[in-house]
C-alpha cells in the first residue's frame, strides 16, 4: 500500500502519523502528493506494524472466500446457495461441470487449510490434483507438456521446465514478507500455467497454503474481479506485477474470521 493509504486507514492526521513513525511532517507530505518517493522498505515496514496495531485488513468468512473463488471461475452461484454449498449439498441450479468444480474447490480448500505442511512443487501438484479431479485424460496434478492458451490475451506461456519451476518456487518461498510471498507465488503460478486446467484455482489455494500459519488470506471480491482480471492480463503481457500486487494488497487481503 502507499503511504497515504496506510495513514488514512489509521485515521491519524499527517502530524500524528509522522510523529508515530519518526518521519518529518514535510517529508510525509511530499510522499503523499508524489513530490518524493519513500524507500521501498518504509511502507512495507509501516504496513507490517499497522497490521497488528490497527487491524487494517477487513475480515472474511470461509463462505465468502469460497464464494469469491467460485465467481472468479465464472460458476454462477448466488449468495443464497452458499449455505448449501458449504454443507456440500446439491444446488440444482448448477450444471454438472459447475457442481464438480465446486466440490473440488471445497475439497482442495479443506486440504490446504487443514493438512498442508511444507510448501514445494509436490504440494502445488497435489492441490491441482484435487482441484482438477475428474478430467477425462487423467492428467490432473501433472505438469503439462503441451501448449495452452489463455482467453482474452495474446500471451502464451511456454512449456514449463520442472527444474526452473522448482528453483522459482524455492526462491519465492524465501521472501520474509508473508503477504508479498503469497502474492508473488499466486501471480507466478497464474502466469506460468503449470497445469492443463485449474491454474487460477490452484494459485489461489497455493497462496492460502503459504498464509496458513498467519491470520490472512487472499480473496478477490466478486465486485472487483473484472478489474483484477484486466490487471492480470496486463501483468501477463508486460511482466510487471506492481500494479496488480498493489491492487490485491488494497482490495483482496483479508483477515480470516472463522477458518
Amino acid at each position: 500500500m502507499e503511504i497515504k493509504e496506510l495513514r488514512t486507514k489509521t485515521g491519524k492526521s499527517q502530524k500524528e502519523f509522522a510523529n508515530a513513525f519518526n518521519i518529518p511532517v514535510r517529508t510525509l507530505q511530499k510522499w503523499e502528493i508524489g513530490q518524493a518517493t519513500p524507500p521501498e522498505y518504509i511502507p512495507q515496514m509501516i504496513e507490517r506494524i499497522l497490521e497488528y496495531e490497527f487491524d487494517i485488513y477487513n475480515k472474511i468468512t470461509k463462505e465468502e472466500y469460497i464464494y469469491n473463488m467460485l465467481r472468479l471461475e465464472q460458476i454462477p452461484v448466488k449468495r443464497e446457495h452458499m449455505p448449501m454449498i458449504m454443507k456440500r449439498r446439491t444446488v440444482y441450479e448448477l450444471d454438472i461441470p459447475g457442481m464438480i468444480k465446486t466440490d473440488n474447490i471445497l475439497k482442495a480448500a479443506a486440504f490446504v487449510l487443514n493438512d498442508t505442511n511444507d510448501f514445494d512443487i509436490d504440494l502445488v501438484c497435489r492441490i491441482n490434483r484435487i482441484i482438477d479431479y475428474g478430467r477425462d485424460d487423467e492428467k490432473e496434478g501433472m505438469i503439462r507438456d503441451v501448449p495452452v492458451s489463455i482467453s482474452g490475451t495474446s500471451y502464451r506461456p511456454g512449456i514449463p521446465d520442472i527444474d526452473s519451476v522448482k528453483e522459482i518456487i524455492v526462491s519465492v518461498s524465501k521472501n520474509n514478507d508473508e503477504i508479498d510471498r503469497a502474492l508473488s507465488m499466486m501471480l507466478y503460478l497464474m502466469k506460468a500455467q503449470l497445469f492443463r486446467d485449474g491454474n487460477k484455482r490452484t494459485a489461489q489455494l497455493a497462496a492460502a497454503a503459504l498464509l496458513k500459519n498467519t491470520d490472512y488470506v487472499i480473496s478477490i471480491p466478486f465486485v472487483k474481479q473484472k478489474l483484477f482480471l484486466k490487471m492480470l492480463v496486463e501483468y501477463y503481457e508486460n511482466d510487471d506485477d506492481r500494479q496488480v500486487k498493489e491492487f490485491i494488497r488494497k482490495e483482496a487481503v483479508f483477515r480470516r474470521s472463522d477458518f
